[in-house]
């Protein structure tokens, strides 16, 4: 979320992570805005022969469901903060709308029957027994609805007068805002789409809203009277206490919702998947599966333990793991069609849910294959002595320096005897066999088995050695992938560390502090620093001591930074193993300490103390060794802008939390809100974006918010990037100080227009594409390029915002998934790891979408498996009206080989893209220097303009609080947090 992109936009097309369409559709059909719709009118009777889908017209997706990251479309951002924090009385139902039938609730029995029926039809209700779904039936209530009255709103959470409907008669229409998703596509019904809305006609025997109670989430669809209806109500209480009790669908739901494996399925999906999955019972010691059969089902286990045993190798079984409730068993042999490698048996009285291999298959998740794969590699990777006690982040980011997945054919020879072995090589599909002089032969301290998966190479990523085998392929295929040590040492920083100046410098760049010093500045820096060595568990600097105006940068080793209120010796060694309770952070080679001193050298203090973890070698320097090298001169203009564009960007003082005066709100999000506020003394004005720290903590999203604060602060020089202004806390809250972009976003002027012409399209693009090459030439790479990420300053030009999933990667590569469906590269969503070339594919879909009003793999169901699944064909449509240069650009930026893809050389980068002719007309030199005239300018009236956004003012403004039980631990985490100044 940038300083505005998280503004909520009812027509959004794109969230990150599943979740349902969050636009709010009005008690009365009467406030949309002209613009974003069609006019304010009151939702019309639409028939099928109606309906005129053109360019400008087509329904923009909104119900994204991806299973990582955090929500990006306006509308969920919007929504979430309101079911979390807002009791928007404009959410309820309107009551003039709707009528209670008589106090008996009186239903002829064939009423009755129907309703019987069709909650024997719904897997919810799976498993109550007949006597109970009387009960039930008898105690919902009728309930009458005038024509165009709304029944459910799409966004809303289910509150505790809430209810699940079985409509009696008349007609209803599920609408939703901006597509459709699982839910809609099982009806069967005509659907009509109009404008920005897709609806579904429902008839008489519909069962609806069950499925919102059940998960406790937002509704994915608004449910609108077309004629006088009559329902019959379940209450939420009614429906908790008899589902919740008595259905064994609905427990089987519940429970498989809380897998991370299947957090990548709508709710709809997930109920399709678990209809599938019937249930079965084991009793102590019988066998669930035998090794040596094939491999057809897999079991997750619902109640009680499986013991799994292997071969001794002297003809019986040995004990080499018990699983439990949540765990998956004879999982790899159903992905990789391997022959079962183990015997697995009830342990006591087991229950268990049974998937079929091919159901397992056809669950339209084309992730959820690798991400079972991803589970198992950390497993392997946690299994390793080497990488104990490494926190989460690092083990991620372990995960991520993987080399991409290698296959191979039966026969082929990974290793060769003798051969030099210095990677961990991990098999994902597939067997291998191991020779020696050409005889087969098995070693099982050579390879080694974990959660299905087979490796080898464990000590070749500590100490490099020859190979004893030759290493083959014995299946049909194998699937490998490999840790070389390399990356494990440029990690951990053992042995090698920094090796060189270069490296050192590398290192340097990385702090904003440093990130403009010239190469004959650095080498003088160089000059001033000491190095030292340190043994485990010897002090190297301790909080608020005389030593503030040092920096500390890891060259080897590992250094643990402990809290400031541990008492340890200005010098000498410590216990180590005494220190775990207090450390905070553990840095590695490369890291830097202290640099945040150079903000204010003369009140500058140590925030924690350091002492080495394993032997380590220290680079120190002070702050005053920086100044006389820097000889006064500002230290945040950037190496990689154009002469003079630097110095165009305007100047922000240091401006204090107690001088801001507050307006009006202009976005929410998942951790908070942005408002435009008011410099009282200088009159500037600025965005505040409010970030509430409990959500960020309980969302395990601390690093990526240090990280997008980090890299605002390395790109905040470039004239097509929001600027950093400052940065504040308080017990509750964290908040950035970013430029004012008051333009609004470029998604909300796209959407007005419909498409841009080729020369508007083309200036914006050669905006990004030049922020998009500064920030490459740092080594970070954007992530999220989307149009509701850009905004148009005072004069028209681009600046980039929401920099939460920037990642500096240097030359190497991410494995994370993030982004928006519409926009990801291929090889982002096979999680082969990302490049730059990712952010070239995104600039692709972006051009696309600028000419033709839509992007080239948008799916008209709403479902990003099917974008995914278009994605990765590569095959996409190119309208006529596009020039054919403009064609030749789009062709070579959207190369599903990223290698392929224009922009991916090495050696020219981005600029490989502005020599292609379609862009012959742009000046480069001119457009950063924003001398060439821009295809648009926002009108805005005033500095406190806030027109071209959208208007919050009733969105709760008190941010939730610090959870008790984790109060101590919370607070602790925001002490080294490289945050300005508190905001008192």
């Amino acid at each position: 979320m940038g300083c505005a992109s998280s503004t909520p936009n009812v027509d959004d097309s794109r969230q990150q992570q599943p979740s349902p369409a969050q636009a709010k559709l009005p008690p009365t059909p009467k406030s949309v805005e002209p613009a974003r719709v069609e006019a304010k009118q009151e939702l019309p009777s639409t028939k099928p022969s109606d309906v005129v889908v053109e360019k400008t017209q087509a329904v923009r997706d909104q119900i994204r469901k991806l299973a990582v990251g955090g929500p990006q479309a306006k509308e969920e951002k919007e929504k979430i903060y309101e079911v979390s924090d807002s009791e928007d009385e404009e959410l309820e139902d309107d009551p003039t709308e709707r009528t209670t039938l008589s106090g008996d609730w009186y239903k002829p029995q064939e009423v009755t029957d129907a309703i019987l029926e069709a909650l024997k039809r719904n897997f919810v209700f799976k498993g109550i027994p007949q006597n109970h779904l009387v009960e039930v039936v008898g105690r919902m209530y009728g309930i009458s609805f005038k024509s165009g009255a709304v029944v459910l709103q799409q966004g809303a959470l289910p509150k505790q007068d809430d209810c699940m409907y079985y409509l009696q008669s008349g007609e209803a229409e599920v609408v939703i805002s901006g597509g459709a998703d699982a839910a809609s596509r099982n009806h069967g019904e005509e659907r009509t789409v109009e404008g920005h809305t897709v609806r579904i006609l429902q008839k008489p025997g519909w069962l609806f809203g069950d499925v919102a109670l059940l998960f406790h989430s937002p509704r994915t669809a608004s449910i609108v009277a077309k004629t006088n209806i009559t329902v019959w109500a379940m209450d939420r209480r009614t429906f908790l206490k008899f589902v919740m009790k008595h259905a064994q669908g609905a427990r089987a739901l519940r429970f498989l919702r809380k897998l991370p494996l299947l957090k990548g399925l709508s709710d709809n999906d997930l109920i399709r998947a678990a209809s599938r999955m019937p249930q079965r019972m084991y009793e102590d010691g019988q066998p669930l599966i035998r090794i040596g059969e094939r491999g057809d089902e897999l079991f997750l286990i619902r109640y009680g333990k499986v013991r799994v045993f292997r071969p001794d190798g002297n003809g019986g079984r040995v004990e080499v793991a018990v699983l439990g409730r949540g765990q998956f068993v004879g999982e790899r042999a159903v992905i990789n069609d391997k022959l079962r490698s183990a015997d697995c048996v009830a342990q006591g009285q087991v229950q268990v849910v049974v998937l079929k291999k091919r159901e397992f298959m056809d669950l339209d998740n084309p992730l959820l294959a690798w991400m079972l794969d991803y589970d198992a590699v950390s497993a392997v990777i946690r299994s390793l002595p080497q990488f104990k006690g490494l926190k989460q982040e690092q083990m991620e980011n372990i995960l991520d320096r993987f080399d991409a997945r290698q296959e191979f054919s039966q026969g082929a020879v990974i290793l060769k005897q003798g051969d030099l072995l210095e990677n961990l090589h991990v098999v994902k599909i597939g067997e291998i066999a191991l020779y020696r002089n050409d005889e087969k032969v098995e070693d099982p301290t050579f390879l080694h088995e974990i959660a299905g998966f087979s490796y080898f190479g464990e000590t070749a990523i500590v100490q490099p050695t020859k190979c004893p085998y030759t290493v083959c392929v014995a299946s049909e295929t194998a699937h490998l992938l490999a840790l070389p040590k390399r990356q494990v040492d440029s990690f951990m920083g053992r042995d090698t560390g920094l090796q060189s100046d270069e490296a050192v410098v590398a290192a340097l760049k990385k702090s904003r502090f440093f990130a403009s010093m010239t190469e004959p500045e650095f080498k003088e820096l160089l000059k001033a620093c000491e190095l030292s060595a340190y043994n485990p568990g010897e002090v190297i600097a301790v909080a608020n001591s005389s030593v503030t105006n040092k920096i500390f940068l890891v060259k080897s080793g590992e250094v643990m930074v402990v809290a400031a209120d541990l008492a340890l010796p200005d010098s000498g060694e410590v216990d180590v193993r005494k220190l775990a309770g207090s450390e905070r952070q553990r840095l590695l080679a490369g890291s830097l300490f202290n640099d945040k001193a150079l903000n204010s050298p003369e009140t500058a203090s140590l925030e924690a103390s350091l002492v080495a973890g394993t032997p380590c070698n220290i680079i120190t320097f002070t702050t005053s060794d920086v100044e006389k090298v820097l000889g006064g001169r500002a230290m945040s203009r950037s190496r990689n802008a154009m002469p003079g564009a630097a110095e165009q960007q305007p100047k922000f003082p240091r401006v204090r939390f107690t001088e801001l005066e507050f307006h009006r709100i202009i976005g929410t999000g998942q951790f908070g809100l942005v408002r435009v506020v008011r410099n009282i003394k200088t009159n500037e004005v600025y965005a505040l974006k409010v970030m509430h720290k409990a959500p960020i903590v309980e969302s395990k999203q601390i690093e990526h918010v240090i990280n997008e604060r980090k890299i605002l602060e390395e790109a905040c020089v470039h004239p097509f990037c929001v600027r950093i202004c400052g940065a504040y806390q308080d017990r509750l809250s964290l908040y950035l100080l970013q430029e004012w972009v008051p333009g609004g976003e470029l998604f909300h002027h796209l959407d007005v227009e419909g498409a841009f012409d080729e020369p508007t399209a083309m200036f914006y693009a050669a905006n990004v594409l030049l922020a998009l090459e500064f920030l490459h030439n740092k080594g970070i790479v954007y992530r999220d390029l989307k149009p509701e990420n850009l905004l148009l300053d005072t004069q028209g030009y681009i600046k980039m915002a929401d920099f939460g999933f920037a990642k500096y990667i240097g030359g190497e590569k991410t494995f994370t998934i993030c982004g928006t469906p519409d926009y990801q590269a291929p090889e982002v969503i096979m999680r082969r790891g990302t490049t730059k070339a990712a952010d070239y594919w995104a600039l692709g879909v972006l051009i696309f979408e600028m000419l033709v009003g839509d992007p080239p793999f948008k799916s008209l169901t709403g479902d990003p498996w099917d974008t995914f699944r278009r994605t990765l064909s590569g095959r996409f449509y190119v309208p006529n009206f596009i020039s054919d240069q403009a064609a030749d650009l789009i062709f070579k930026l959207l190369q599903v080989n990223p290698d392929k893809r224009l922009g991916s050389d090495r050696r020219l980068g981005a600029e490989e893209i502005k020599r292609h002719r379609w862009f012959s007309r742009i000046d480069w030199k001119a457009l950063e220097q924003k001398r060439l005239p821009a295809p648009f300018r926002p009108r805005v009236r005033n500095p406190l303009d806030t027109s071209n956004f959208d208007n919050f003012d009733n969105v709760d403004l008190e941010p939730p609080p610090v959870p008790a039980d984790r109060a101590e631990r919370h607070n602790t985490q925001w002490e080294l947090w490289d945050w300005i100044e508190d905001a008192r």
